[in-house]
């Protein structure tokens, strides 16, 4: 399985962690399938989500609404490719509100995501 590394989790700043890990919180998450933690045996208790592309994606919805992904076909001379992720609020189909558009470089759908919902969390 495929997720963001606890190594790549911590490389954020700690408000971009905090956004994540209280949305991910791990009492709320216990009864949910699908979610990986990784504890650390420095910090007893502290749990790292270990996401993946569909937590990503989730988070991504839930903070902006719908999601519309383009892979342009696109490749940089280091092998990421184009990816185009647009974010539509609900209430824009009915004629209100503006998409959030997120232009990023990168290896895979998953570090996609991991970069929009990384600079979604910024902006909290």
């Amino acid at each position: 399985m495929e997720y963001i590394s606890a190594e790549e989790f911590l490389k954020q700043p700690k408000e971009v962690q905090r956004i994540f890990l209280e949305y991910f919180d791990h009492e709320k998450m216990l009864f949910l399938d699908g979610v990986i933690y990784f504890e650390t045996f420095k910090d007893e208790g502290k749990h790292i989500p270990l996401l993946t592309e569909g937590q990503l994606r989730k988070f991504i919805e839930d903070k902006t609404g719908y999601i519309d992904i383009t892979l342009n076909d696109i490749a940089d001379n280091t092998g990421n490719k184009n990816y185009e992720i647009e974010c539509y609020p609900y209430i824009l189909y009915e004629g209100f509100g503006d998409s959030k558009e997120f232009n990023v470089w990168a290896t895979d759908l998953l570090q996609a995501y991991w970069k929009v919902a990384c600079e979604i969390a910024k902006e909290e």
